[in-house]
């Protein structure tokens, strides 16, 4: 049986469908059951609030737990419990009911940028914890990771750990921030059309987290998952195009944003009074991604599948 927190949500609910397609039992844990309509059959559902803790009967029978859920709203306080302190709560209960193993999906968010290592990112660039200045969300997602890492060596719980990158449903598909912004009958995409955007598919990613679990003790330990090789912001946009034909696009090169990003900073201290502004050209950049063991451990999921 896999307990999954954060079924309920886009990726969750994909994953929910993927392991019953494939016969596991699963039951999904969140802080309030949805309704019939937004089940998915043969998934079992059950309330809790994570950051009390999980009642041991709750894992009674329980080989596997996929730990999605995470604070998407409120502040540093609220990423603190319900990120957190609910990690931390829920693999101390999936270690005591001696669990198999233990999947938790973080981000690639929480990683220091190619800018500040100077090359592409791999699952050996370090965690930028204990950090607020990519928000709540991201700081409540390293700190997550951080903590079940620690937990896993202190209490000798077996981990895999897989970070998405920006979402994106290709079955109901609307562009990535990153992209862009439609504003009215225009979309404004951002930087060049050729540019590599990586970005991670939700029936992607649940097909990894399937194999996971197909084959959990050879597993990577860390896996930083995206669509492998990247697909371009033209492609991204052309893909969005086919059911918005009537979409007129602006594209904004990359050395326009470089050159309005200084004065919109300088704006938003003066007349906002913000202490960190926010670097549009930063904000719509491309990360660099090593892909070599995304793409072995897509291609082995899509194999098994």
């Amino acid at each position: 049986k896999v307990l999954l927190t954060g079924g309920t949500g886009l990726l969750g609910k994909r994953v929910a469908q993927e392991l019953r397609a494939a016969g596991w039992p699963v039951v999904v844990l969140a802080r309030r059951v949805p309704p019939f309509s937004r089940r998915v059959p043969g998934v079992d559902y059950a309330a809790a609030d994570l950051a009390r803790g999980v009642a041991p009967q709750l894992l009674t029978g329980v080989g596997y737990v996929v730990h999605a859920a995470a604070e998407t709203s409120g502040g540093r306080e609220d990423h603190r419990r319900n990120s957190i302190e609910a990690t931390r709560k829920l693999a101390e209960a999936a270690h005591a009911a001696g669990v198999t193993g233990f999947i938790h999906i973080s981000s690639l968010a929480v990683l220091k940028t190619s800018r500040e290592m100077g090359r592409a990112l791999d699952e050996s660039t370090p965690v930028d914890a204990g950090s607020l200045k990519r928000g709540p969300y991201v700081w409540g997602k390293a700190e997550s990771e951080v903590l079940v890492q620690q937990l896993s060596r202190d209490l000798g719980l077996p981990v895999r750990i897989i970070r998405p990158g920006p979402l994106v449903d290709y079955t109901a598909y609307h562009p990535p921030g990153r992209l862009g912004r439609e504003l009215g009958p225009l979309f404004v995409a951002m930087g060049p059309r050729r540019g590599a955007l990586s970005v991670c598919d939700v029936s992607t990613a649940a097909r990894v987290v399937r194999s996971y679990l197909d084959d959990f003790a050879n597993a990577p330990p860390l896996l930083n998952m995206v669509e492998a090789p990247p697909p371009t912001r033209g492609e991204l946009m052309d893909r969005y195009r086919k059911n918005r034909p009537d979409l007129r696009v602006l594209w904004m090169p990359s050395w326009l944003l470089q050159a309005i990003s200084w004065p919109a900073k300088l704006l938003q201290r003066v007349a906002l009074g913000a202490k960190d502004p926010i670097d549009v050209a930063a904000a719509f950049a491309s990360e660099r991604y090593q892909t070599d063991l995304a793409a072995q451990v897509i291609a082995r999921s899509s194999a098994r599948g």
